[in-house]
């Protein structure tokens, strides 16, 4: 089993880690500010640049590889194409827009869970009720703050424990980009026993 494993598993869970960003989306969608109705745009190249950690991207690889569906040439495929489809390659290191790869098309259309989901698109809420298209959503900037700060020095941990154990030379990328390299990078994360 990979070192990084080892502290992994004795931090606060996935789930435990986004409670906080979860509980403010319930209490969203219990005041009518629900993404349920919306389209998407959020998770679109029209609004999406969206980056992660490497944390975040091992939370992302482990749900999958416990979901009964799991293919991992599949979802290496599908990463590949999102990654060539709009130019995020590991070393580019900018920021730019792109469709996620886990987005299905349709409302309510992410296939990763709000327990392993990355933190910031849990943080991106609707302003107004009846949204449809997203157009007034935005960060919950001081929510990822709080958030960050009761989690920063486990996550720290693994974070740096990941990029040694791997070699990896970046602290965020795209969504693909970063699930991509860790599962290039470290095969082993497929094999481990949980």
């Amino acid at each position: 089993m990979a070192k990084f494993y080892d502290i992994y598993h004795q931090i606060p869970s996935a789930r435990q880690r986004r409670s906080s960003l979860n509980e403010q989306m319930s209490d969203f969608e219990s005041n009518n500010l629900s993404c349920r109705g919306c389209i998407g745009n959020c998770c679109t190249f029209t609004s999406n640049s969206m980056m992660i950690s490497p944390i975040e991207a091992l939370d992302i690889i482990e749900y999958f590889i416990e979901t009964d569906s799991f293919d991992l040439e599949h979802l290496v495929k599908k990463l590949q194409s999102t990654i060539n489809e709009f130019r995020l390659y590991t070393n580019a290191g900018l920021r730019k827009t792109y469709t996620c790869p886990f987005y299905t098309g349709e409302k309510k259309g992410c296939t990763i869970s709000k327990h392993s989901k990355p933190f910031g698109c849990l943080a991106f809420l609707p302003n107004e009720k009846n949204i449809i298209e997203g157009k007034t959503c935005s960060s919950k900037i001081n929510s990822l703050k709080d958030r960050h700060e009761k989690f920063k020095i486990d996550e720290q941990l693994v974070n740096e424990a990941i990029k040694n154990e791997l070699g990896l030379n970046w602290n965020k990328l795209s969504i693909p980009a970063a699930v991509l390299d860790l599962i290039k990078k470290g095969e082993h994360l497929l094999s481990h026993d949980s």
